[in-house]
């Protein structure tokens, strides 16, 4: 069980339990019970964050994150917990030391796009990139106590950006004139890829020469050092497979240097080319000591490995069109057969038009087309493209022929008829014939879910400084289970004392006692049925008095619809109240000053009935006896506002004693009845025994009852009561088949003051207190109250008492 000292430290999925679990006393920070609030806060939010979110705190910045950010650190997960930062990542803490140290003496928040931050989290120094921010946590002192890091892993972007770049340039050797060409120029962009590719050897020979294949080109490395070595190139030669080598000091007396501080230790051989080509051979490429080969990285040096072998092979085919000139289309040929084997997005757009020459699968599927579109015009392919940045930059790309690469570009598609914001990664190349422009080569990657995952990371940080941010209205959060989890600065200035005793089930000793059940019960009912909560109830606020608030609150849940907790805010309605309060004395004070005249207008009223009857002039007396029934009207009224202002100011009395519950239940009915001349009320009076209660007060929410049901029954002729036992409780209902209530107004006919409204409000009189006092005595003699109505077909009201045990 927790303590209230440490209860912020609720929920938070696994790195919750795994905090929890942790002896912080052998940290530098301490137990959780001496934490200053600004970190409970910062990690009260943290822990119930989807997005990687860590906490660097203190001098030493020791570090403390959540289940979002635990994959971030690889194998040091769970170690790094409680360390120091410059412990955790020794590797890269000389370039992050001064960044942290700025944000903790300054109070400035610093934010790095792709920054290159090379870790050792798996067994090796791995090449990784990140989008961060690091942000001050400010205490209510304004002193700064630690670093809010929140961080999206951009290694993957980055990385595939670079490497399609390598990929962008090779493809404009599709334009190459000779082998030796090809060569050249494919060995001069392969020199600028030496984080992908620390060294390359190309291993080249024309497929109808019987001599095997010759070293034709080598980077990164001496050509004297290599020259002489036997690399196993058969096996991917004849099966067209690569293959890995895992150690190249079995091949290689010297070790290959790279860019890395770190030398190349890996190589895989990849094949020239696929299907028939004019070229055979093999790409001996050197592996990164910074990335693992995986499936990706893999593709990659394939991916280059074709690239190369088309295009010198079609340097090897220009050379020979002089004699065959249908070399020329196989060469075409093997380009679209390129494109459609190609891992990226391609399209060839020709002439002024721009009509769409060709496309592969991968683009058609990403912008949601199919072959179909082959032969048109781009904008009569996607007229949305009207007026986007995207087509002026084409354009200019084939009349400049100058290149173009873009980054996160912002594109509003049409996709399957569903019109949506996507952002593409993506570069225009110019296409050369003769020496002329004749088109131009897009090669995309779609990025929007990178994109948008960016925007909520920024969008989570503005979250975190707008709920510690001062704010009138006590803000709150609980988790899955219930348990408070946050409440802001201004929860914390009402009551007057620190975060720690609020979280939990902690806020409850700051509610008045007399409300602490109720406040409790009417919340976990709302929470257990998931559904909006409102209620208000007293708190003892710092300076002394009790305050009136009014908390609302609404579920919430994640991205996959997992219950997450209730978010919620508390309202001071204290003066609202005292108002309240000055309109029930003003109530009860007019009710009182009524009383005594109408009660001797009622007697001098009965005494001029008995003085006319006497003289025989019945009609006057008649007119009296009118004139008394409505003097009753008036008191029934008074005495309804009477009990309202009792009920207020909790000064309504009950006199409880044992009675026989259905001879009471008659004797209400014969009152009544003796009044109504057109309803029958029957009775269905099942129930056998005593129970404990007011009757004049059960007599009067019975009686209000059935005059409501003759009321608002005008078309009928009966109404039925009924009673019987449910358990515990005896029930009584009232039956009538009336005007009915509709089911968004079922639940307030018990609201101080309501009445019917529109057309029929002028049909049925009174204040509309009945309901509303009958409520409250039933609730205050431990019973309940409800009501069950079809619109147009009637009413049953009923209500239970507990029976004596």
């Amino acid at each position: 069980m927790l303590t209230n000292t440490d209860k912020f430290l609720q929920g938070g999925g696994k790195m919750g339990e795994l905090i929890r679990s942790t002896n912080w006393s052998r940290t530098s920070l301490g137990g959780p019970a001496a934490w200053p609030d600004s970190l409970k806060s910062a990690l009260s939010i943290c822990l119930n964050s989807g997005f990687p979110i860590a906490i660097y705190w203190g001098e030493d910045f020791t570090l403390i994150y959540n289940d979002a950010w635990s994959v971030i650190p690889g194998n040091k997960h769970p170690w790094a917990l409680g360390k120091p930062g410059a412990v955790v990542w020794p590797e890269i803490w000389d370039g992050l030391d001064a960044e942290f140290k700025n944000v903790l003496a300054n109070g400035e928040s610093i934010r790095s796009e792709d920054a290159l931050l090379p870790m050792k989290r798996y067994g090796y120094t791995e090449e990784c990139y990140f989008d961060y921010t690091l942000s001050p946590i400010i205490a209510a002192d304004g002193s700064v106590g630690g670093v809010f890091n929140a961080v999206v892993e951009t290694t993957y972007r980055v990385i595939n950006e670079r490497r399609n770049q390598i990929l962008h340039q090779l493809l404009q050797l599709n334009a190459v004139h000779t082998f030796t060409e090809g060569i050249e120029t494919g060995t001069k962009i392969l020199e600028t890829a030496k984080k992908d590719l620390p060294f390359c050897l190309l291993f080249t020979a024309p497929v109808d020469s019987k001599d095997e294949v010759t070293l034709s080109a080598a980077v990164g490395i001496e050509l004297k050092d290599v020259q002489d070595i036997t690399w196993p190139l058969e096996k991917t030669i004849r099966s067209g497979k690569s293959v890995h080598i895992k150690d190249l000091t079995a091949y290689l007396q010297a070790p290959v240097a790279s860019c890395w501080p770190e030398n190349c230790l890996e190589a895989l051989i990849v094949p020239l080319s696929i299907g028939e080509t004019k070229i055979t051979g093999c790409l001996v490429a050197g592996i990164s000591s910074r990335r693992k080969l995986d499936h990706e990285y893999q593709h990659f040096i394939e991916s280059v490995g074709i690239y190369i072998g088309t295009a010198i092979s079609k340097g090897y085919n220009y050379m020979q069109e002089q004699k065959n000139q249908h070399r020329i289309l196989e060469s075409e040929n093997r380009f679209r057969s390129m494109m459609d084997q190609s891992p990226v997005a391609m399209v060839v757009f020709r002439g002024e038009e721009m009509k769409v020459s060709k496309a592969n699968k991968t683009m058609l599927n990403m912008l949601g087309k199919t072959e179909a579109v082959i032969g048109k015009k781009l904008l009569e392919v996607m007229p949305e493209l009207e007026g986007q940045p995207l087509l002026d930059i084409l354009y200019n790309v084939y009349h400049t022929g100058q290149p173009y690469f873009g980054y996160d570009m912002q594109v509003q598609l049409n996709r399957n008829g569903n019109f949506e914001e996507a952002y593409f990664d993506f570069s225009y190349s110019p296409l050369l014939e003769g020496g002329k422009i004749t088109g131009v080569l897009e090669v995309a990657t779609e990025v929007t879910e990178s994109v948008k995952a960016r925007q909520k990371l920024f969008e989570s940080e503005a979250l975190f400084r707008g709920i510690t941010a001062a704010s009138p209205t006590a803000l709150w959060i609980t988790d899955e289970f219930g348990n408070i989890s946050y409440v802001n600065e201004t929860w914390i200035r009402w009551t007057g004392k620190p975060l720690e005793n609020h979280l939990g089930a902690g806020w409850l000793d700051t509610v008045h006692e007399e409300d602490v059940k109720h406040a409790y019960a009417a919340f976990a009912d709302d929470f257990k049925k998931r559904r909006y909560h409102e209620n208000q109830f007293r708190v003892l606020h710092t300076n002394g008095q009790e305050r009136w608030v009014v908390c609302t609150g609404n579920p919430q849940y994640d991205e996959a619809q997992r219950f997450k907790g209730f978010i919620g805010a508390c309202v001071d309605t204290t003066e609202q109240k005292q108002l309240q309060q000055q309109k029930d004395n003003f109530l009860g004070i007019a009710s009182h000053e009524l009383k005594t005249p109408v009660t001797s207008i009622k007697a001098y009223a009965q005494v001029l009935e008995m003085m006319f009857r006497r003289d025989g002039d019945t009609k006057k007396a008649d007119m009296l006896g009118k004139l008394d029934k409505q003097v009753n009207r008036l008191n029934n009224l008074i005495a309804d506002l009477l009990d309202v202002t009792k009920i207020h100011t909790g000064k309504m009395q009950f006199n409880v004693t044992g009675f026989d519950f259905n001879q009471l239940v008659e004797e209400v009915i014969e009152d009544v009845q003796r009044t109504s001349f057109r309803h029958k009320i029957k009775k269905q009076l099942y129930f056998q025994g005593m129970v404990f209660g007011d009757t004049d007060r059960i007599s009067q929410v019975i009686t209000n009852l059935l005059t409501n049901a003759i009321k608002y029954s005008p078309d009928a002729n009966e109404v039925i009561v009924c009673t019987e036992q449910k358990g515990a409780f005896v029930e009584l209902c009232v039956q009538d088949f009336g005007i009915g209530i509709s089911q968004d107004k079922k639940d307030k006919v018990f609201e101080q003051f309501y009445r019917v409204s529109g057309a029929k409000e002028h049909t049925f009189p009174g204040l509309g207190l009945g309901l509303y006092i009958s409520c409250e005595i039933v609730k205050r003699l431990n019973g309940k109250i409800w009501v069950n109505s079809i619109e147009g077909k009637g009413s049953t009201f009923c209500f239970s008492l507990p029976l004596p045990r």
